[in-house]
């Protein structure tokens, strides 16, 4: 199966969550996955990517800058889409909330909050407008629907009013450092 990874959200360094969640979770995808593997990345993210996945999977620089997020979200709807066919994907993950409207294949989309709908003065009335619109669209048009937790997953169907049988909990990881023994020296609590 060949998967491809919309990874044109990610600005290293100023998404938070979102882009350990994507980085944890091709770390623990590529090992296992016994398919092509192609990472749509971006300007910003694009030497960050290649230097980690790059001997593992294929890295495709769509030559945007993802600072700009109109810049980003028209070379998401236009651009991604015809990569993505070129690619002859069999699945396209969108892990950064949005995804194209159309694809030539199926799409799974991660939603990991509604932030932004219950901290609406966190963005101005265009980028909430926005926001609103493109994540709802995914929801909706996207085959599977990524939450991280059940109370995202009802968030997610109450706001959006994406398919409720569409949208699966994945719990999120967590690192192999977490899980290491502590030391005689920590202590305890």
């Amino acid at each position: 199966m060949h998967v491809g990874v919309n990874s044109l959200f990610l600005l290293p360094g100023a998404v938070g969550g979102s882009e350990t969640y994507l980085i944890e979770t091709l770390r623990a995808l590529i090992p296992r996955h016994d398919g092509a593997l192609t990472i749509f990345t971006n300007r910003e993210n694009n030497g960050l990517l290649r230097d980690e996945f790059g001997h593992q999977a294929r890295c495709e620089l769509l030559d945007i800058n993802a600072a700009s997020r109109v810049k980003r979200i028209v070379c998401e709807q236009t651009l991604l889409p015809r990569r993505a066919q070129a690619a002859r994907l069999d699945v396209l993950w969108s892990p950064g909330y949005t995804a194209p409207w159309r694809t030539p294949c199926p799409q799974a989309v991660s939603i990991l909050d509604m932030q932004y709908r219950r901290h609406p003065a966190d963005l101005t009335p265009a980028a909430w407008l926005a926001t609103q619109l493109l994540v709802t669209m995914a929801a909706r048009r996207c085959r599977r629907v990524l939450a991280i937790s059940e109370f995202s997953r009802r968030e997610i169907a109450r706001y959006t009013r994406a398919r409720p049988e569409a949208i699966d909990v994945t719990p999120l990881g967590v690192a192999r450092e977490f899980a290491m023994p502590a030391s005689d020296a920590t202590p305890a609590s």
